[in-house]
């Protein structure tokens, strides 16, 4: 692929570039890596095995080479995009604590079988149960608030909480912006 890549940029820009050949590019020259994962446990442990099999390689053709000497280094890095998730989730479980003890005395007063809460992912599952447009819950109204909606606010732009019925690391942070807009 990256012989291709060279001829490919040869032919349209001239030898105008620092592309290696290919034979020039060695596993065993490995001088430091980084393996990037999504957050959750099981990639976390497929991302070791990953660096493991890696370090397994890279000293199989350094032994080959007559290279023992030299440790690669292969490091882990968990994923920026699925980290700001963990934040959130750790802001939405003090958010759901917080809630509780400030509410203490109302929700108390509230019969169970209601099922108010105050977690945040809870509250954006019944949103969209409740006011989904496809109607895909059949027990919500989203056909009913798709009427009212053309009746009432024909120029409205209503913003879908999407995806919130199964478990959603970014359920929060996704969701929290649709209620706020629609909101308005």
């Amino acid at each position: 692929m990256l012989d291709g890549w060279r001829l490919i940029h040869e032919t349209d820009f001239g030898a105008t570039h620092d592309i290696p050949e290919g034979t020039a590019m060695s596993i065993a020259k490995l001088d430091g890596a980084v393996v990037n994962s999504d957050t959750c446990h099981a990639a976390r442990l497929t991302t070791t095995k990953i660096i493991d099999e890696i370090k397994c390689v890279v000293q199989e053709k350094l032994m080959m080479d007559d290279q023992q000497n030299i440790d690669p280094m292969v490091l882990q890095q968990d994923c920026h995009h699925h980290l700001r998730n963990v934040w959130i989730g750790a802001i939405t479980k003090r958010l759901l604590k917080y809630l509780n003890e400030i509410l203490a005395c109302d929700l108390d007063g509230i019969d169970l079988r209601y099922q108010v809460t105050t977690m945040f992912d809870a509250i954006l599952r019944a949103v969209d149960k409740e006011f989904s447009l496809p109607a895909n819950y059949p027990k919500g109204h989203g056909d009913m608030f798709k009427f009212w909606l053309k009746k009432c606010h024909l120029e409205a732009l209503l913003v879908p909480v999407k995806r919130a019925s199964s478990s959603r690391q970014d359920l929060a942070c996704e969701g929290a912006g649709a209620v706020y807009w629609n909101s308005r």
